[in-house]
């Protein structure tokens, strides 16, 4: 089997951001098919596999838009002189929006580009979105300023403009595809992410009279943090169950501005905060995953906290996003929520928590993660995207 070379420049070498988690996950799954596996990654990170690190920081802020950008100018360096030595290296880059594909473009030789495949885990915003949440992103401006300007249909042209230039590419979610499809003639080929093992078998769930509601993610007013307080105040005055919120943080946002909520709503014996969390375990001991997201730009590659409730069969309570059509089902494997009705949200959420209703949705989550979203499926996708067959 020939060299296989994987570059990401926007990097968490903790793994705890889901581009950084899928990266290794795929490099050392093709690792453990055979495949000779290069990594180029701005840093370090740990893993059972043999697999040939190349890095160039001791440390990297995964945030920083500019470093970003930084990484990958110095990936398209290493990947120029690596190519030298070995040409018929198959090459990935894994990128998230049109201006890293400006940036690829430009600092990778145009002799190297027809031997890499690119592969994009964001889709853009689109007009439509911006002006159905103008308020919203009006407000907001400052801290989406870099969304609209270079995550947006304004940069998209851009993928006119370049995909067409390299190999192939390669995105995870159909509704990505549709859009990057309607932009260019090029074939772009769609992987399913998926990250556990198809060996992996959740032990079933035991609900009690306290339905334990559970929130991962950042502290962000784009994840929705603030109406998820909100939504606890209604369940707890409005409602007939008992329940206990744990929120686990990833570190991006505000946790002050939480608890300042949370107080104000007297929700203190409802809560729990927890750092460094085991998702896996979160994920068997809870009863209902809450995510009121605004936005799912940056998120609808089929997001990996998505993609593990459904692998550990843990029913889902999430806004209705043509993002996620085709992997959410409401009423099957889902709860809408409706972010600007909240008591319609909690009483949506009071209807389905009972033992029979979450039971049956968990049973139908695991169905769907043995059928689509194993890891095996995963690697295999890219087997087959990067012809290493």
């Amino acid at each position: 089997m020939g060299p296989v070379i994987l570059a990401i420049a926007r990097f968490r070498n903790d793994q705890k951001e889901a581009m950084s988690k899928n990266f290794v996950n795929l490099a050392e799954g093709l690792s453990m098919k055979g495949h000779q596996v290069t990594t180029i990654t701005p840093t370090h990170f740990e893993s059972k596999m043999r697999i040939e690190q190349h890095t160039f920081k001791q440390r990297s802020r995964y945030a920083s838009l500019i470093e970003a950008l930084s990484n990958l100018i110095k990936i398209c360096f290493i990947l120029n002189e690596a190519l030298k030595s070995s040409p018929s290296a198959k090459v990935n880059i894994h990128i998230a929006t049109p201006v890293e594909l400006l940036i690829t473009f430009i600092f990778l030789k145009a002799a190297n580009r027809k031997n890499v495949t690119i592969s994009i885990w964001q889709s853009y915003l689109t007009y439509r979105e911006l002006r159905g949440n103008r308020r919203y992103y009006l407000i907001n401006f400052p801290k989406y300023f870099h969304l609209i300007f270079f995550n947006s249909f304004l940069s998209a042209f851009l993928y006119n403009l370049l995909l067409s230039r390299f190999k192939h590419i390669i995105v995870h979610s159909q509704y990505q595809r549709r859009q990057l499809m309607s932009l260019s003639s090029n074939p772009v080929g769609f992987v399913q992410n998926g990250v556990f093992s198809k060996h992996y078998s959740p032990p079933p769930k035991s609900i009690g009279e306290v339905i334990q509601l559970l929130y991962i993610g950042h502290a962000k007013p784009s994840k929705g943090v603030d109406a998820l307080i909100v939504l606890a105040a209604i369940l707890k005055t409005q409602s007939h169950i008992h329940f206990h919120l744990t929120i686990c943080l990833s570190g991006f946002g505000s946790q002050s501005f939480i608890e300042k909520l949370i107080k104000v709503h007297k929700l203190e014996k409802h809560i729990t905060f927890k750092p460094n969390i085991d998702v896996i375990a979160e994920m068997t001991d809870a009863d209902m995953l809450i995510l009121p997201l605004r936005t799912c730009v940056g998120t609808s590659l089929t997001p990996n906290i998505i993609v593990e409730a459904i692998s550990t069969g843990l029913p889902i309570a999430v806004p209705k996003f043509a993002e996620l059509k085709g992997i959410i089902e409401f009423g099957v494997n889902a709860v809408e929520l409706n972010l600007s009705d909240m008591t319609k949200s909690a009483e949506a959420i009071e209807h389905v928590s009972n033992a029979t209703q979450l039971t049956m949705i968990s049973r139908y989550q695991r169905q769907q993660f043995k059928a689509q979203f194993t890891l095996e499926h995963f690697v295999k996708g890219y087997t087959r995207e990067l012809n290493l067959d």
